[in-house]
């Protein structure tokens, strides 16, 4: 049996996604696709439009075989933690192939970058003495060491891919990697393409547009979460409650941004008004945002370090006519291999996973599902 992995935030799941997957299976031989997927907040410290387990549903429904938990502790984090999560996991439940989509399936021009990027160290860090992001930087010098346009190496997919080779590399993997070219633009804003990006797509829905026909296997009573701004106030009374000493645990707050952000919150009206005035040439949009979302959940350094990976594997969910793949993962599998979160109780990953959902659902237009533990009480998906 071939297993092929795919790590994913699917937020939410689209056509583009579901090419994804098949191109997986007819390229790799997989006799099973496995999603290893995001939780609740995403790499870019935003909440999620669904809630994890609609998206784990809609992805059983359009080719993913099952669906694995990356728990938020990593998901809420840089690429290259979210990324060596993401591999410590596939190699966790026996895969054998690691799929990712990516601006080009060339595998030798990607291992050629990350090589690149070794010996580039010196021009990356006197771009960072400069004051530039670490993300511009190091693709203007992998760039030059190429020969490539800057563009080519400033692209979302592109850094995740890298990041997954240099986790592969890291840790000797047996797990191969594939690269699937990916269809359509990560941020173009059309609606009339055939593969809209997962940014068009949250845009309107968003705007109240009908975004359904893009996206296979949602449930007919899906409902998308309300904007982060819902929890404007929940983050700003919390953020207010830390003194710098405090705030300089949470994990990736570093050279000081802990006094601007207990400067900044006091004054400010809401988080996007606070990240706005954080902003800056050294921190990305998306640094921000994480470390502001790592403040409100207790996601600090103490707990970074003492769990640098995944423990356990957690299924949300699997295909019913896949339980050949269920009992070959239990027999392959390297991490505890759990699907009832009362068997998580006390562990302090899971602990983070909670607290992050039971945030997250304040979002819900539903009151009903504004309750704390889902963790606890959401069931397991048989599709």
């Amino acid at each position: 049996m071939k297993i092929a992995a795919v790590i994913a935030e699917y937020n939410p799941f689209h056509t583009g996604h579901r090419y994804h997957i098949k191109q997986t299976r007819q390229l790799s031989g997989a006799d099973y696709v496995v999603a290893i997927m995001g939780s609740n907040f995403t790499q870019r410290g935003e909440a999620a439009i669904l809630e994890k387990r609609q998206r784990a549903a809609a992805a059983l429904r359009s080719g993913v075989d099952a669906v694995v938990e990356l728990p938020g502790l990593f998901t809420v984090r840089p690429a290259e933690v979210f990324a060596a999560a993401g591999v410590a996991l596939a190699e966790g439940i026996g895969a054998d192939v690691l799929s990712f989509g990516c601006e080009t399936a060339d595998l030798g021009f990607l291992h050629a970058a990350l090589d690149a990027e070794a010996a580039a160290q010196p021009q990356i860090r006197a771009a960072l003495a400069e004051g530039q992001s670490y993300a511009r930087a190091r693709g203007a010098a992998v760039a030059a060491a190429l020969g490539a346009p800057a563009e080519a190496l400033n692209q979302p997919n592109l850094a995740l891919a890298l990041e997954y080779l240099r986790a592969l590399r890291t840790r000797n993997s047996p797990v191969q990697p594939l690269a699937v070219a990916r269809q359509g633009e990560y941020h173009s804003e059309r609606m009339d393409a055939a593969y809209p990006s997962a940014s068009a797509l949250r845009q309107a829905a968003r705007r109240g547009a009908d975004v359904r026909a893009f996206l296979p296997g949602l449930d007919r009573d899906a409902a998308f979460m309300n904007p982060m701004e819902a929890l404007d106030s929940v983050f700003l009374y919390v953020l207010r409650g830390y003194a710098p000493d405090g705030l300089r645990e949470v994990c990736d707050m570093t050279e000081g941004l802990e006094h601007r952000v207990c400067k900044l919150s006091t004054n400010c009206t809401g988080r996007m008004q606070l990240l706005d005035e954080l902003k800056c040439k050294r921190y990305t949009f998306s640094h921000l945002s994480r470390v502001l979302t790592q403040a409100v959940t207790g996601v600090t350094k103490t707990l970074a370090n003492a769990h640098p990976a995944p423990e356990y594997a957690r299924l949300l969910g699997i295909r019913s006519d896949a339980r050949p793949l269920l009992r070959e993962m239990a027999r392959r599998a390297a991490l505890p291999m759990i699907s009832d979160g009362a068997q998580l109780r006390g562990n302090a990953i899971f602990e983070c996973e909670c607290r992050m959902t039971d945030l997250f659902m304040l979002l819900s237009p539903d009151p009903a599902q504004r309750r704390a533990g889902l963790e606890y009480t959401a069931r397991f998906l048989s599709i």
